[in-house]
């Protein structure tokens, strides 16, 4: 591995892997090596056989995407509501 894909889910165009976050507390129990593919989701999507669920949670990339919305996208939605609020109670009148 000599590079780094930095935005995550998206694809690398050789391999077809997706980019995904990790936690780097647990950086040692990664190996990109089994990281999902493209293909190897569309096959997840295809042999899903389950309850009905949505699409998301018939894949591997599901613990991928919920460590991203729990350490990323939570915490970032929380700081905007908050500058949001702080926002609406500053007085701006001159």
């Amino acid at each position: 591995m000599n590079h780094l894909l930095k935005a995550p889910f998206c694809v690398h165009p050789k391999t077809g892997r997706v980019c995904v976050p990790i936690d780097p507390s647990r950086v040692a129990d990664f190996f990109p090596m089994e990281v999902p593919t493209v293909g190897s989701l569309a096959a997840e999507l295809d042999s899903y056989a389950g309850p009905a669920v949505e699409d998301l949670a018939k894949t591997s990339l599901k613990p991928y995407m919920d460590f991203f919305v729990e350490q990323f996208l939570r915490p970032m939605q929380q700081d905007l509501l908050r500058s949001e609020s702080l926002a609406s109670e500053a007085d701006l009148s001159w």
